[in-house]
């Protein structure tokens, strides 16, 4: 039975399932198809959207985690790491070539 959400929204609120979550809204994946765009502003803003399907969560919209930027400082030394590393005066496909030459004697 469809219940108004906190934001005076239709949607399937699994009062059974997620008792102890508050945020939690559940959608059929019909109203997801044609709600997406909202349903993506919603988790932005924190709620917990349940896509269901036969009255089963099947898939839940949440904002990607962002991932912490090394410190420039890490860049820098494995620059310079790579800088003061001797060379061993052959390219990657010299050295592949004769890895495979030795495999062939």
């Amino acid at each position: 039975m469809p219940l108004l959400d906190a934001t005076g929204n239709y949607g399937y609120r699994y009062s059974r399932i997620f008792k102890t979550e508050p945020n939690v809204t559940a959608y059929s994946v019909a109203e997801a198809k044609n709600t997406l765009p909202k349903l993506i502003d919603r988790a932005l803003q924190g709620e917990e959207v349940v896509i269901t399907r036969h009255g089963k969560p099947v898939a839940e919209i949440k904002p990607v985690s962002r991932r912490a930027m090394p410190g420039s400082g890490t860049l820098e030394w494995l620059r310079a790491r790579t800088r003061a590393r001797p060379s061993v005066g052959l390219t990657s496909v010299e050295i592949l070539d004769l890895m495979y030459e030795s495999k062939d004697d």
